[in-house]
């Protein structure tokens, strides 16, 4: 390996261990040639990924995983999807079951509970061989989407029982927590007199 391919492998080393957020990005690549070779994968992109869902408990959530590639190699071509729910590879779910992967590369899980809540991504690895017959092995990650599980809002603060005369405006507040994380406010009046 030349000086120059060796930095250049280097750098593209570096940019696995920067790269983060939601965004598309290559986390990695595993070849002796040079960045040059790699512009044959500027055609990849994701063209649905998952999304964030609140799910009611015992119904089917899909979370999509479509791309398309645009390689110009011209012959071995090869992509396999995976799934990881926070962060950990989901292991078995190509078989029938109720988490499956379909075999356009979305995720089906049926009967949705509790145990199923998290963020989840797809993983797109794309392998292909050069001109001398090298593999050059992609993979690519999707957003993350954090799914969730739809539950009755707990209550922060109750109406409360109001003694009132006739013709009289009371106020009764309610307060609630969202999913555990964000509070609604409400105020509730009864008689009062037209604005």
């Amino acid at each position: 390996m030349q000086l120059s391919d060796a930095l250049l492998f280097f750098f593209a080393s570096l940019l696995v261990i920067l790269a983060s957020g939601d965004e598309q990005h290559i986390l990695r690549h595993h070849s002796r040639r040079s960045i040059a070779n790699d512009a044959r994968y500027v055609g990849f992109q994701f063209t649905a990924e998952p999304e964030n869902i609140i799910a009611h408990a015992d119904s089917r959530v899909l979370l999509h995983c479509r791309h398309s590639t645009a390689s110009k190699t011209n012959g071995y071509l090869e992509t396999h999807i995976e799934w990881r729910k926070d962060g950990a590879p989901l292991q078995g779910v190509r078989q029938a079951g109720r988490v499956l992967v379909l075999s356009n590369g979305s995720l089906s899980i049926e009967n949705f509970a509790a145990a199923d809540e998290g963020k989840y991504q797809c993983v797109v690895h794309v392998t292909t061989r050069g001109k001398e017959q090298e593999k050059v092995a992609w993979t690519f990650l999707s957003r993350r989407a954090t799914v969730l599980l739809a539950s009755l809002n707990e209550f922060e603060v109750q109406p409360e029982n109001r003694v009132a005369f006739k013709g009289d405006s009371v106020v009764f507040q309610c307060i609630t927590l969202v999913f555990g994380y964000f509070q609604r406010s409400t105020n509730m009046t009864l008689n009062r007199p037209p604005q």
